[in-house]
């Protein structure tokens, strides 16, 4: 909707119009104004942002030619939404959907003065009221609705395909960098859709994304292989019977028992931390005895007691011991410990080659479906040293019984082994696997980009909820477009059979009252080409300029424009309409159906604009339109809202009194624009008093003619009669001089021929305030109560 026209610039009239403090324009808007206000340049403003179709840009550079007064020339119409449509348009600039009727509609369409040429309708997409085109043509609308509405979403699925193609390929030259993922144009059909989601094929991509960056360094793959290779998990043996035989068994057991009680009694008395001081002397006991024996006095070494006598019972005693039984006692505790050793040093050993299996692990842990079972050797470490710990204990006290409980070692010695066990069968798979991922990188590249085109159809298959859809939706397309080419050719020739533009501008113009002529079109003739056949006559007419009268021109015109805009509107709740004073020549009947034809055409449309200087017309046409509707005053280059004296549009009288008192109590007047209507405004005011006063419809010498203020002067006012009364500088002395002055100032000015004008055309500053306030204190004199009532009018207005 058209809010208001925001300003204009050096446009015919209009200096520098802007639309300040009115109210914006509303769905229906009358604008009154005399000849000569701009109604016409004010409708040809609105041509300038219609849309193409109704008004072509050549046309509308050769109309702003026309209009504009200056380089600086320029429109700017506010609409809804706070769009602008400016002359000279911008480039995103959307106009309009906006029909024009005016004298340049008249000559475009019409007549152009001298021949009448009717233009053909726009019909290639139009409702149209025959029944039957009016039927194709809904089916054909109907179909092309389907088909927008298919090729919406044909679009859409395009659009999809080409944004998922884009996207995978973007991620496709992240991993192969200067290549392209080339997918074929086509959308899929549902066969070549792949039954994997798309987080499945994901998966695999990430795969085969790793396993070709794999082959690109064979070499270091080969070496991690071997790396595998080298890798043991052996197993835990510990001999409990062996071990527990060395905790049990003691030389002691060897020796007698008498000199094991001896030994056992000296031990007694020795300190714990002594016995390390004892044990030597199992060891060396027997050379020490032997070394005695060579001695004539033979003492005990231990407690330096005479032995001469038990010498030789001791020594027998001790052969048993002092052989090589200590020696080899003592060499199967250090075998155990040993070999408890070495079993320590197995598990630090794979420990390491467990970590080095866990770097491997993380290295190609997207190629192995589970990582290596985990597994802790602190605690078996543990018991391993306490046995070992035992067998030192042992080896420094040989004779000393020690106990273990191998309940928990044997129970943790199975579970580890058990884990050896699955380590080594781990090894050899991953051996196996990684062997398996040795490749051409050229063929996983291959193979990725079919997985990457999986990728595409499954995500657009999702997208579209099933690409059946697109391609049933392409056949549809295919097969309704087909139904509309037959439509068409039905449409085209029953558009043969029918001259639309002579029978609707005939329709039309039997709702305006004219019934005693018809019309037909010449399809063959360029020139006039507008037939009229008169029902009293027989022959049919061609030459419009002297076949028709000005009113009957007028009404044609209308007649086609209302034509012209029912049929080529589509959507009328989108469609503007100007009318520029549509009722030239028109009789009272005739304007009364003019003004009733409007409202019944249009009072459904977007918008309405109607212009006119006409009061009948205006009066006639307001009241049919009830709600949404505001009035305007077009006057000099201005636009503003209708004066309270113009409302209800009864007569101008009352406005013109109120610009003449307006004239009269201004400070700052404006001569020169006031020369341009106020004399016209004091005759025709001072006429149509005195045509009420004295009840005058028409001239005494002339009926055809209404009284000038001329033949009230002379015919009509009766001076000698006047009271004897003083209005301002009126009194019944001076009066009818008074009034000869204003009727010789303001008779030439507004009637008076070219020569006259030329005369005439100023009026000095102190002529126009005398006849103003002359022309008012006139008026008080011969009704002070009508003058009062007018004042009262001005001042409730004000």
């Amino acid at each position: 909707m058209i809010k208001n026209i925001e300003h204009i610039e050096k446009i015919s009239c209009f200096d520098s119009f802007q639309w300040n403090d009115i109210p914006e324009f509303q769905k229906y808007n009358f604008i009154f104004g005399f000849n000569g206000s701009g109604k016409t340049s004010l409708s040809n403003i609105f041509n300038l942002v219609t849309s193409k179709s109704n008004y072509s840009e050549d046309k509308k550079k050769e109309l702003f030619q026309d209009l504009k007064n200056h380089d600086s020339s320029k429109i700017k119409i506010a609409t809804g939404n706070n769009q602008k449509l400016t002359y000279p348009p911008t480039e995103s600039q959307n106009n309009r959907n906006v029909f024009v009727f005016n004298s340049n509609f008249i000559s475009d369409h019409v007549y152009d003065g001298t021949k009448g040429n009717l233009k053909k309708f726009n019909v290639s997409s139009t409702e149209l009221n025959d029944p039957e085109i009016k039927k194709i043509t809904d089916n054909i609308e109907t179909k092309e609705e389907i088909i927008k509405g298919i090729n919406k979403k044909i679009k859409k699925a395009e659009e999809d395909f080409s944004q998922i193609k884009k996207d995978y390929n973007s991620d496709f030259r992240k991993h192969f960098a200067n290549k392209q993922l080339s997918i074929d144009k086509k959308l899929p059909d549902a066969s070549s859709v792949p039954t994997d989601s798309v987080e499945q094929l994901q998966e695999k991509l990430n795969l085969k994304i790793k396993e070709h960056k794999l082959s690109k360094n064979q070499k270091s793959l080969e070496e991690d292989i071997q790396s595998f290779s080298q890798l043991t998990f052996p197993q835990i043996k510990i001999l409990k019977s062996d071990i527990n035989k060395v905790f049990q068994d003691s030389v002691s057991k060897i020796a007698t028992d008498s000199l094991t009680k001896k030994i056992s009694d000296y031990q007694e008395i020795v300190e714990e931390d002594d016995v390390r001081k004892v044990e030597p002397w199992y060891k060396f006991g027997n050379e020490l005895f032997k070394k005695i024996s060579s001695i004539q006095n033979k003492k005990c070494p231990l407690c330096d007691s005479n032995i001469n006598d038990s010498y030789i019972d001791l020594v027998n005693s001790f052969s048993a011991y002092f052989d090589k039984e200590y020696e080899v006692f003592i060499t199967k505790i250090d075998e155990q410990i040993s070999l408890i050793e070495q079993q320590i040093k197995t598990i630090k050993e794979t420990n390491t080659n467990y970590e080095k299996l866990l770097k491997l692990y993380i290295k190609y842990s997207d190629f192995i479906n589970h990582s290596p079972s985990e597994f802790t050797t602190i605690e078996l470490e543990r018991l391993l040293s306490e046995i070992k710990d035992g067998l030192n204990k042992k080896k420094n006290n040989s004779n000393k019984n020690i106990t273990f409980d191998f309940s928990d070692i044997r129970t943790r010695l199975m579970n580890h082994n058990q884990v050896m066990e699955e380590l080594s069968s781990y090894v050899e798979s991953l051996k196996e696997n990684l062997l398996s991922k040795i490749k051409s990188p050229s063929e996983i590249e291959s193979t990725i980009r079919g997985i990457y085109k999986s990728l595409v159809y499954k995500s657009l298959n999702s997208k579209l909820n099933g690409v059946e859809k697109y391609h049933s939706n392409c056949e549809l397309r295919i097969k309704t477009e087909k139904e509309i080419e037959v439509l068409q050719e039905e449409k085209v020739q029953r558009l043969k059979d029918l001259k639309l533009e002579a029978k609707k501008v005939g329709e039309f113009l039997i709702r305006l009252g004219i019934n005693h002529f018809t019309i037909d079109l010449n399809e063959e003739s360029e020139g006039d080409n507008i037939l009229v056949k008169y029902k009293s006559q027989s022959q049919i007419k061609s030459r419009l300029r002297n076949t028709l009268s000005e009113g009957e021109k007028t009404a044609l015109a209308f007649s086609y424009f209302l034509s012209k805009v029912t049929i080529e509107t589509k959507n009328p709740s989108q469609t503007i309409i100007v009318i520029d004073d549509p009722i030239s020549s028109l009789d009272d009947n005739r304007i009364y159906n003019t003004a009733s034809l409007i409202y019944d055409t249009f009072h459904d449309y977007k918008q309405l604009f109607i212009l006119s200087h006409n009061f009948f017309f205006l009066k006639y046409i307001y009241p049919s339109f009830r709600k949404g509707k505001s009035c305007y005053l077009i006057s000099n280059g201005n636009i503003d809202i209708l004066p309270k004296s113009l409302q209800n549009f009864q007569t101008p009288y009352y406005y013109m009194i109120e610009s003449i008192s307006s004239f009269i109590e201004e400070n700052d007047k404006n001569y020169d624009e006031a020369r341009k209507y106020l004399p016209n405004y004091i005759r025709r005011v001072l006429e149509t008093f005195f045509s009420f006063k004295y009840a005058k419809l028409t001239r005494a010498k002339n009926v055809n003619q209404s009284p000038g203020l001329d033949d009230f002067i002379k015919d009509y006012i009766d001076f000698s009669s006047l009271p004897l009364m003083t209005v301002d500088s009126i009194t019944n002395e001076n009066i009818k001089d008074k009034l000869q002055m204003i009727n010789n100032v303001c008779d030439n000015f507004s009637h008076g021929n070219m020569q006259q004008l030329e005369n005439t055309n100023f009026i000095a500053n102190q002529t126009l305030d005398s006849i103003s306030k002359d022309c008012l204190s006139i008026i008080d004199f011969f009704d002070g109560i009508h003058f009062q009532m007018i004042n009262e009018l001005n001042t409730a207005e004000e």
